[in-house]
């Protein structure tokens, strides 16, 4: 019924959402994976995109998944790194979607609720698309979501089990120290300021 009523969107702005949401998604995890390997000393974020991607393969192979008839969001070829334009009775779920959320929550895990939100929104924009588009149902979405969510909590556990919780600190310690020795010098002027105004205090009491 979704199908019936999203044809005429399809035809008329298909080209132009995929080209737009594609460059978004593609730019967005590409500046994650930046991010991380400039500041990260942890190897979260790889290990949960990794598992998700060969378990994503893995099912695709295992369970064929017939598409809708009238595909849209399959027409209009277009690059990009991590959506597949490509048709195929293997596509159980979108790899995407999962992708997003795995970022997303690398973010939260890093005290940054825009970017979280920016790829939640991310997530059910592309969502919304898939649907709208003909490009795979509604439980295949939820399930790529879900999958995304589950695989980063697991990492995540397991990470904390081998390494501990120091180890998904993101902040370096040269960067830790640094701070502290910032902080340690400022409470040296403060204590030297204290003691000149004491010694003022006294002259003046004195005199």
């Amino acid at each position: 019924m979704i199908f019936i009523f999203t044809n005429r969107i399809n035809k008329n702005f298909c080209f132009f959402i995929k080209f737009l949401f594609s460059a978004t998604i593609d730019i967005s995890i590409i500046y994650t994976l930046i991010v991380w390997s400039i500041y990260s000393k942890n190897i979260r974020l790889i290990s949960a995109g990794l598992t998700y991607v060969i378990m994503n393969i893995l099912i695709k192979f295992i369970h064929i998944q017939i598409q809708p008839d009238k595909d849209a969001f399959y027409q209009h070829k277009i690059f990009s790194i991590f959506i597949n334009y490509n048709k195929s009775n293997y596509s159980f779920y979108p790899m995407s979607i999962g992708l997003i959320i795995i970022c997303g929550f690398e973010w939260k895990r890093n005290n940054n609720d825009i970017y979280f939100y920016f790829f939640i929104f991310l997530s059910i924009s592309e969502s919304l698309i898939l649907i709208v588009m003909q490009g795979n149902y509604l439980h295949e979405i939820f399930t790529s979501a879900l999958t995304g969510h589950y695989l980063f909590m697991i990492n995540e556990n397991i990470l904390k089990l081998l390494f501990g919780e120091k180890y998904l600190n993101n902040i370096k310690e040269k960067e830790i120290r640094s701070i502290e020795n910032n902080l340690n010098e400022e409470e040296d002027k403060i204590r030297i300021k204290a003691k000149k105004i004491k010694i003022e205090l006294m002259n003046i009491n004195n005199k």
